[in-house]
């Protein structure tokens, strides 16, 4: 049986297949009680689902009621063929399991960034980039892809433009949710995380060539871009609680310094091109004014 496990594993690394063999160990973690075929269906469908439920035991259990327009979650019944249940983000209600009370209390808050969702949604179509959202649960907030070589579609200004780049944003998390989301994963396809074979796409985007970054870099980058630009326009933004879940201690964060300055840079001149709302951008240092990145970032 441990030969068979470690061959598992091997297969599993061979495939450069790790993070989401973490990513699935993890959520079976979570999710314990539910048969093993039943949490990688619920896993495929719904990759951010914390704690699922028939709308039954939502109703009865904890007074929760679905809400309009959800889509189930089809796994396999026991002496049936499927049953139908849903994430604890598809239901509405006072009463919440106990050990989701914190993560409901955080999706829950609104703060200023939540306003400039909708600038935030057309910038990312004015830049080129495909735009969707889809529910993900509690536990993801987006996910930036580069689907090379399928082609996106994306309209500009009335003119269809194709693309490889898509950015796919929660359905269920709150404008400030949403918001934040948006500028971190932009942050992973403007720091190059995300590289395509079609040279004209990273000239296009003016994405950096780099090689191979590992996972808690990546995060690293993305999410301290997203503070950088926040505090650019004066909205209070940390990346403290995010990054707590990754071990950043070994960032080289000199290195990372310049492509998060590069992509914050980046990320600010598409939204003044793109006309965001000026209420929230302090005027001292960007209305009318060259984009100069320089102490007002923090480091």
């Amino acid at each position: 049986m441990a030969g068979t496990k470690h061959l598992v594993f091997q297969e599993i690394i061979n495939r450069g297949r790790y993070d989401d063999y973490l990513n699935f160990a993890a959520y079976m973690h979570i999710t314990q009680g539910m048969s093993y075929f039943n949490s990688a269906l619920v896993f495929l469908q719904r990759p951010g689902a914390v704690c699922v439920k028939t709308e039954y035991a939502w109703q009865k259990d904890y007074e929760r009621t679905l809400k309009p327009g959800v889509t189930p979650i089809v796994i396999m019944k026991i002496g049936g063929p499927v049953s139908f249940v849903y994430d604890i983000a598809d239901t509405v209600g006072e009463k919440v399991p106990p050990r989701f009370k914190n993560i409901m209390e955080c999706h829950e808050v609104t703060t200023p960034l939540g306003k400039l969702f909708p600038d935030l949604q057309y910038v990312v179509k004015a830049a080129g980039i495909y735009y969707s959202e889809s529910p993900m649960g509690l536990r993801q907030y987006g996910e930036a892809r580069c689907d090379y070589p399928t082609k996106l579609s994306v309209e500009r200004c009335g003119n269809s433009k194709t693309t490889y780049y898509s950015i796919t944003i929660n359905s269920t998390a709150n404008d400030t949710n949403k918001a934040a989301a948006i500028l971190h994963e932009l942050a992973h396809i403007l720091c190059g995380h995300l590289p395509c074979e079609d040279e004209k796409s990273m000239k296009t985007f003016k994405i950096p060539k780099r090689k191979d970054t590992d996972k808690n870099t990546k995060e690293y980058e993305a999410e301290k871009t997203a503070e950088y630009v926040c505090k650019a326009m004066g909205i209070e933004y940390s990346a403290d609680n995010y990054l707590k879940s990754y071990n950043t201690e070994n960032v080289d964060k000199a290195l990372s310094e310049s492509f998060i300055l590069d992509a914050t840079q980046r990320i600010i001149e598409l939204m003044l091109k793109a006309g965001i709302d000026p209420h929230l951008v302090e005027e001292k240092n960007y209305i009318n004014k060259p984009i100069a990145l320089d102490n007002r970032f923090p480091k």
